[in-house]
Formats: structure tokens, sequence, C-alpha cells
């Protein structure tokens, strides 16, 4: 009996080790994201604002230890419509997101197999905005991101994961500094996979 107490513990101890081997992962996620662009002036009224809808995201990370991960990434954070009124003359705008990202997760082991972790990243956001005749450009800026989420081990080498981001927002101005669009930040609820060599 003891030596059958004494395998079970080994083999639990050499489990709950492997789940949290250091090394190489890929995912994937995809999800949604609830921002609308709000007026940036006076001159801009916008009505019937839709959210950005679907994104997506695909990347790599490193675990260096059972706490503690790195990722890069690349992700498309959709894109925001909306009509309204454009320096007296009515139309429609829009406002696409993507960006690359690098971020840094504090890992909390729940169970075996359970694990919740914390987020901060830095995000290098390019935003295409366009409204109708009157404007189309794109800005490029750095932001910062937090977020937390779980992620559940289905095999030793797969897991789901699920998050909530959030990524500060910007004001985005025209050459001569007026304010057109802005943003009150990026609110993403993302789901996927994660692959660990």
């Amino acid at each position: 009996m003891k030596k059958l107490i004494t395998a079970s513990v080994l083999s639990l101890a050499a489990l709950s080790a492997h789940a949290a081997d250091p090394g190489l992962y890929v995912f994937g996620n995809t999800g949604y994201n609830f921002s609308k662009p709000e007026s940036g002036n006076r001159n801009i009224m916008l009505k019937d604002a839709k959210a950005a809808g679907t994104v997506w995201e695909l990347g790599a990370g490193y675990r260096f230890n059972q706490y503690l991960a790195t990722e890069l990434s690349y992700a498309d954070f959709g894109k925001s419509k909306a009509n309204g009124s454009f320096m007296g003359s009515t139309g429609s705008g829009s406002v696409a997101t993507t960006a690359e990202r690098i971020a840094v997760l504090g890992i909390l082991p729940v169970t075996q197999d359970l694990e919740v972790f914390g987020k901060a990243s830095l995000n290098n956001v390019h935003t295409k905005l366009k409204i109708d005749r009157f404007a189309s450009q794109t800005f490029n800026d750095t932001r910062l991101g937090l977020g937390f989420g779980a992620q559940y081990q289905l095999h030793k080498n797969l897991s789901l994961r699920g998050e909530y981001e959030y990524i500060a927002g910007n004001d985005f101005q025209l050459p001569g500094g007026q304010s057109v669009i802005k943003t009150s930040g990026t609110s993403v609820l993302k789901a996927g996979i994660s692959y660990h060599f």
C-alpha cells in the first residue's frame, strides 16, 4: 500500500511539473471587440455607431516557468463603422485597427489542468480612418493594454484559453491638429487554443 501511495504521489508530481514545463508555444484567438468610434469635435456628429465586431490574433510565446511567460502576436481588432454629419455633409466613416504586440503574463496554477493569468501588453497600433470623401488616413501609435484570463489543459500539448483585454484609446487628429474621431479604448473578449511544443 505504501508503495502504491508513493508511486501515485510521484506520478502526480511529475504530471504537475509537466503542465508547467518551460518552452515554446503557439496560439490563436478569435473574439469580439465592443469598441465604437466617438465624435472628436463639434463639426462631426456620429450616429448609428457599430462595434468593431470580430477580432482574431495569432502569436507565439515562451514559458519560462509555471508563473511567467511572454508572447509576441499580430492582432486584427476589426472595423467599427458609423453614419453621421461630417463638416455639414452627411456620410459614413470607419475605423479599422491592427497591431503588433508584446505581452508579459503572470500565471497562477489553480489545479493540475487549470490556471489563471494576468497580462500586460505593449501594442504597436495601426488605425485606418476613413470618412467618405473627406479623409482617409492611417495613424500609428503605441498603447498599453491590460487583461486577465484562464487556460485549461486538454492534453499535454493542447490547451483552451479565454481572456478579456482592455487597450487604451486615442484621439485621432488630421494634419493641423483638428480632432476627428476618438476611441475611449478597445475592450475585447477572446477565446482560442494554444499548442505547447
